[in-house]
């Protein structure tokens, strides 16, 4: 009976160590699952916004500040990147018209991406009668006719009317309007009167670089990601 005794409650400790053991390894089980989960959680979030970089990035990549304004450059025109905040537009434009003879050359150079606002600057050079002339620091907001110096185009019962760089910025790199290139103005009793209005004069002025609406806005968020990584 003793032995008996004995036997069952070995029996008995047998299986309380068994039931021990068994919801021990229930919570390392658990525990290793825990982990594994937040490991592959962190790891998905990593990726995703590894992923969502290499999309903006890619974004950037595939459009440039050029190819953004690409398609409405005159065939005179071409468009080069020095570096990742600016465009040049470069234009060698002639003239052969009734009124107007001469090829002017033109630079264009248009930072969508500054900090401080959107910019731009121009220079109009003129070999005949040895023009270089520049226009800096037009900031968003602005609109001017500059009148350029020595250069006038002689129309019957109106005289001289005098060449301006027509330039207007304004908005946000998200939606920038620029609005750049060469026009021609008089004033006739008191009334600024312009080429776009003179018969003649109208079929080659004013003869626009830019004219429209632009998105820079992924450019310039691109270019920021890329020179802080």
């Amino acid at each position: 009976h003793v032995f008996h005794s004995i036997h069952g409650t070995e029996l008995i400790d047998w299986e309380r160590q068994k039931i021990y053991m068994m919801r021990l390894f229930a919570v390392v089980i658990f525990a290793v699952l825990a982990l594994s989960a937040n490991g592959k959680t962190a790891l998905r979030k990593e990726s995703e916004e590894t992923h969502d970089r290499r999309d903006l990035l890619q974004l950037s990549n595939n459009q440039t500040a050029c190819d953004v304004i690409r398609d409405d450059l005159p065939g005179e025109c071409a468009c080069i990147e020095p570096g990742p905040w600016s465009i040049v537009v470069e234009c060698l434009k002639t003239f052969d018209g009734e009124y107007f003879n001469d090829t002017i050359g033109m630079k264009v150079v248009v930072d969508p991406c500054d900090p401080l606002g959107s910019k731009m600057a121009v220079e109009v050079v003129e070999k005949k009668h040895e023009i270089d002339y520049k226009i800096a620091g037009v900031r968003a907001g602005e609109q001017k006719n500059f009148p350029i110096p020595g250069l006038s185009i002689i129309v019957p019962a109106l005289g001289h009317l005098g060449l301006d760089t027509a330039v207007y910025i304004g908005g946000n790199p998200d939606l920038l309007t620029l609005k750049v290139g060469l026009n021609a103005c008089v004033v006739v009793h008191d009334k600024n009167v312009c080429a776009s209005t003179i018969p003649g004069v109208n079929k080659i002025l004013p003869w626009w670089i830019l004219k429209g609406t632009y998105s820079f806005g992924n450019v310039c968020r691109g270019n920021s990601t890329t020179a802080i990584m």
